[in-house]
């Protein structure tokens, strides 16, 4: 996806960052995902019915990250 998507072209014409978060790989039983995608649409229910909200796991990890980046606290 990100090879083919131009996100990373665009990113760069226009000085930005991107970030990718990832999570680990699965494959069956349960949700496969192969390629460890990041479950921003809930497919997995993994993480709970919070999953797109700022207190889910995942969209704190993210928040992280972006503080990383951008030098915040």
């Amino acid at each position: 996806m990100v090879a083919e998507s131009g996100i990373n072209e665009w990113a760069d014409t226009n000085k930005l960052v991107v970030v990718y978060p990832d999570t680990i790989a699965s494959s069956a039983p349960g949700p496969t995902n192969p390629h460890a995608c990041f479950d921003w649409w809930g497919y997995s229910n993994q993480y709970g019915p919070n999953f797109a909200l700022k207190k889910g796991l995942q969209m704190s990890v993210l928040y992280a990250m972006v503080q990383r980046v951008t030098g915040r606290p």
